[in-house]
C-alpha cells in the first residue's frame, strides 16, 4: 500500500467527524435490524438515527469539497477549465435547456389550442343542431305532433355520426319523453357548455322556444356524449387526453336508484340526477405514434376544462393532460406549406433541422478550439513551472521547448533567457569571489607592508594611518630605523620617515606601492659610487647638474642613504621597469636624534607641513615626480627642529574629497584642525583626521586613498 494512501486513511479515521458519523451509522444498523428478522417495524427513534446518519454523511462531503476544491484548484489548467466551463459550456446548457423548454411550451400550448378548437367546433355543432330543431318546431302549430320525428330528422343531418340526444321540456321544466331528466332551475335561459353527470360528461346546449317572453317556456336540451367514441375521433390526430388526478366532489347526495337507460339505437336513454364523485374521464387514443427520431419525445402539457353540474350549475374546474409529440404536431403546423399535394416532407423543418446541424457543427468546432487555447495556455503555464523548479535544483542549463509564436512563446523565451543570464551571473559571482578572495590575500599581505608598530625613536613620537578607497590602497607610508636600538630602552637615533602616492588606484598601483616599499628599504645600506651614477639629464629638475660630481662632494654614508640618492635610484628603477603612465609622488626623509635635525627631499608630493611656535612652515624642496623621466636630480634641504613641533605628511586623498555642495576638505581646514587639537596624542589626532574626512564626504563613496603620517619631537 502505498505511503500517501496509508496517511490519507490515517488520518481520516483519526478525523472525530469520520468517527461521529460512523457511529450513528452504527446505531442506525442496529435500530433497523428487526426489520432484517422480520418485524414490521424498526425500533423507536430509528427514523431520527437515519436524519443524523444522512446529515453527518452531507456533513463529511461538505468539508471534503472543502479541503479537495482549494487542491484542485491549485493548477492552473484545473482553473482554466473551471473558467472555461462557467463561461463557455453553462451558457450554451442553459441556453439549450431555454431553448428546449422554450420548444417543450410551444408544441405543448399548441397542443391544446388543437384540443381546445376541436372542442369548440363539437360544441358549435351541437348548439347548430339544437338551434336547428327549435326554430323547425316554434314554426309547427303543434310541435308535440311530430316531435320525435323531427328531432331524430334534424339530429341525423346535423351530426349523422354523432349519437346525439334532444329532450324537449314543456314551461314546468317536464318532459315525458323517455330518459328526460327534469329540467334543474338554473336551466332555463339559453346555454351551450359542457355538463358532468353520473355516467359522464355531455356536450350540452339548451333553448327555449320563446326566449324574448322573459318567463320560463318551453326548450330543446341537446346532448352530445363525451365518451370514448368521442374523444377517439377528437384526439386521432393529436395524441391521447386523460384527466389528471383530482379529488374534487360535487354538493349534493347521488338519488337512489339513479341510473341511465339506453335506447334501441345505443344512445343514452336517460341521465340521473345527483353526482358525488366526477366520474372518470374518456382518454383519446390510447397509443401515440412511435418517435421519428431521438427528438421527437413525449410531450405533456395541462389543459383547463371548464364544466358544470347539472343539477347545481356549478362550474368545476377539470385538469386534463394532452400527450403528443413534436412530429404529431408537426403534420398540423406546417400542412399549409404543403399546398394540398399531399407532400410528406416540410421544408421549414427541413430549413431548421439544417440550420440547427450547422449551429452544432460550429458550437463543437467553437469547444474544440476553446479547449485547445485552454490546454495551449495551461501547458505553457506547467512547462513555466517545472522550468522554475528546474532553477531551484541550480539546474540552469534547463531550457523550455518553444513551439508556438505568441506572447506565451515570449515569455518562455524571455525565462530561458533568464536562466542563461543567471547561469553567466553565477560564473561571474564566482569569478568575483575568487577576485575578492584574492583581493584579501592582496589586503593581507599589504597590510603587512604597513608598520605593524610604530619604532621607538629617542626623542620622536610616531604615528601613520592609511584609508584606502579600495580593497587595496595605493599609498605608502614606512617609519624604517637606520641604525641598531640600544640595549637599555630599544630605542634609535636615526629614522627615516616615507610617505608616497602611486598614481591610481586598484591592484596596480598596490603591486606598485609594493615595489617602492621594497626597493626605499632595499636603498639604505646599497653603496652609490660616483661614477656609477649616470649624467643627469639637462633641463631636469635639479637643473644642469652633474649628480655625480654632487654626489662625490657629499661624505661617502651620506651618499649612500641620503633622501635625494634614495630617490634618484627610485626614479631610474621605475623608469625603466614600469610603464609609462605609472609615477609616484613621494616624500623621503631621515630624522637624526642626536642633532634634531630633518634632512628631506621631495619627489613631486604635497608639502608636509611642520607646525611649531613660529607657526607653519612647508617643505618643498627635491623634485617632480619618481617614474615619468630617466634621470632627475632631486634637492635635498636639511632643517632643525625643536621640542614640541609636529610634522605632518599627507597624501591628496585626505584634502581633496568634495561633499554634497562640491567643497573639497582643503589644506587649510586639516591644518585648522591640526592646530586646535596638536596637544593630544598622535594616535587620537590621526583618528580624528579620518573621521573628520568620513564625516565630510556623507554618503558619497570614498574617491581616492587617503593616508596621513605624524611626527611629533618630544
Amino acid at each position: 500500500m502505498p505511503s500517501e494512501w496509508r496517511q490519507t486513511r490515517g488520518r481520516y479515521l483519526r478525523d472525530r467527524w469520520v468517527l461521529l458519523a460512523a457511529a450513528i451509522g452504527g446505531l442506525d444498523l442496529v435500530w433497523h435490524l428487526p426489520r432484517f428478522f422480520g418485524h414490521a417495524a424498526a425500533l423507536p427513534g430509528a427514523g431520527f438515527l437515519q436524519f443524523l446518519f444522512v446529515l453527518s454523511l452531507l456533513w463529511l462531503v461538505l468539508r471534503w469539497l472543502a479541503r479537495a476544491l482549494p487542491r484542485f484548484m491549485w493548477a492552473v489548467r484545473n482553473r482554466m477549465l473551471v473558467t472555461f466551463f462557467f463561461l463557455a459550456i453553462i451558457p450554451v446548457f442553459l441556453t439549450l435547456a431555454l431553448a428546449g423548454i422554450a420548444v417543450y411550451v410551444f408544441y405543448g400550448q399548441y397542443s391544446v389550442y388543437l384540443l381546445s378548437r376541436d372542442f369548440k367546433t363539437s360544441i358549435e355543432q351541437v348548439k347548430d343542431a339544437n338551434s336547428m330543431v327549435v326554430a323547425a318546431l316554434s314554426q309547427l302549430p303543434h310541435p308535440r305532433r311530430y316531435l320525435n320525428q323531427d328531432i331524430r330528422y334534424y339530429n341525423q343531418s346535423v351530426l349523422p355520426e354523432r349519437p346525439v340526444q334532444s329532450f324537449y321540456y314543456n314551461a314546468n321544466g317536464q318532459s315525458d319523453m323517455p330518459g328526460a331528466l327534469p329540467l334543474p332551475d338554473w336551466l332555463h335561459g339559453r346555454f351551450v357548455g359542457i355538463l358532468v353527470m353520473p355516467r359522464g360528461y355531455y356536450v350540452a346546449a339548451f333553448h327555449p322556444l320563446h326566449p324574448e317572453s322573459g318567463q320560463r317556456t318551453p326548450g330543446l336540451l341537446t346532448l352530445l356524449p363525451l365518451d370514448q367514441a368521442f374523444m377517439d375521433k377528437l384526439t386521432q390526430d393529436l395524441g391521447r387526453v386523460q384527466l389528471l388526478p383530482s379529488r374534487l366532489k360535487l354538493r349534493g347526495a347521488p338519488a337512489s336508484g339513479a341510473g341511465t337507460a339506453s335506447a334501441p339505437d345505443g344512445r343514452p336513454a336517460g341521465i340521473a340526477s345527483h353526482i358525488s364523485v366526477l366520474p372518470p374521464f374518456p382518454s383519446g387514443i390510447r397509443h401515440l405514434p412511435p418517435a421519428t427520431n431521438l427528438l421527437d419525445l413525449r410531450i405533456y402539457f395541462p389543459a383547463r376544462l371548464q364544466v358544470m353540474d347539472y343539477r347545481t350549475g356549478a362550474q368545476v374546474p377539470l385538469w386534463l393532460s394532452v400527450v403528443t409529440r413534436p412530429s404529431v404536431l408537426n403534420h398540423h403546423l406546417f400542412s399549409a406549406m404543403n399546398l394540398n399535394t399531399g407532400a410528406e416532407a416540410n421544408p421549414a423543418l427541413t430549413v431548421l433541422a439544417s440550420v440547427s446541424v450547422i449551429f452544432l457543427i460550429f458550437e463543437a468546432l467553437s469547444l474544440l478550439f476553446g479547449l485547445r487555447l485552454t490546454r495551449t495556455i495551461t501547458a505553457a503555464i506547467s512547462d513555466l513551472y517545472v522550468g522554475t523548479e528546474h532553477i531551484n535544483r541550480g539546474e540552469f542549463e534547463y531550457r523550455i521547448p518553444v513551439s508556438t509564436r505568441d506572447q506565451l512563446a515570449a515569455l518562455e523565451t524571455s525565462f530561458n533567457a533568464m536562466s542563461a543570464s543567471i547561469r553567466r551571473l553565477l560564473r561571474e559571482e564566482q569569478a568575483k569571489q575568487r577576485l575578492e578572495s584574492d583581493l584579501n590575500i592582496a589586503q593581507e599581505v599589504q597590510a603587512q607592508l604597513f608598520p605593524s608598530h610604530m619604532p621607538r625613536v629617542q626623542g620622536l613620537e610616531l604615528c601613520g594611518r592609511c584609508l584606502p578607497a579600495r580593497v587595496v590602497s595605493g599609498d605608502y607610508f614606512d617609519f624604517i630605523p637606520l641604525d641598531e636600538p640600544d640595549g637599555v630602552e630599544g630605542q634609535v637615533k636615526r629614522v627615516a620617515l616615507a610617505l608616497g602616492d602611486v598614481s591610481g588606484k586598484g591592484i596596480s598601483s598596490a603591486l606598485l606601492m609594493a615595489t617602492v616599499n621594497s626597493a626605499i628599504r632595499a636603498y639604505q645600506a646599497l653603496p652609490t659610487q660616483p661614477r656609477a651614477l649616470p649624467r643627469a639629464a639637462a633641463g631636469g629638475a635639479g637643473g644642469n647638474v652633474n649628480l655625480a660630481a654632487g654626489l662625490a662632494l657629499l661624505p661617502h654614508a651620506e651618499a649612500d642613504s641620503s633622501p635625494r640618492a634614495v630617490l634618484y635610484r627610485l626614479n631610474r628603477q621605475l623608469y625603466l621597469g614600469t610603464p609609462p603612465e605609472k609615477y609616484i609622488t613621494l616624500f623621503y626623509a631621515v630624522y637624526d636624534a642626536d642633532t634634531q635635525s630633518l634632512a628631506y627631499s621631495n619627489a613631486g608630493h604635497p608639502p608636509p607641513v611642520v607646525l611649531s611656535r613660529d607657526g607653519r612652515r612647508r617643505l618643498e624642496t627635491g623634485g617632480t615626480v619618481a617614474g615619468l623621466f630617466p634621470e632627475i636630480y632631486y634637492e635635498q634641504e636639511t632643517i632643525a627642529l625643536r621640542p614640541g613641533d609636529l610634522l605632518v605628511a599627507w597624501s591628496d586623498g585626505l584634502t581633496e574629497p568634495e561633499n554634497e555642495y562640491g567643497v573639497e576638505f582643503g589644506d587649510e581646514r586639516l591644518m585648522q584642525l591640526l592646530e586646535r587639537h596638536r596637544q593630544r596624542p598622535l594616535a587620537e589626532i590621526c583618528d580624528l583626521l579620518l573621521r573628520s574626512l568620513r564625516e565630510w564626504c556623507g554618503d558619497q563613496e570614498q574617491p581616492d586613498d587617503a593616508t596621513l603620517m605624524l611626527a611629533r619631537v618630544g
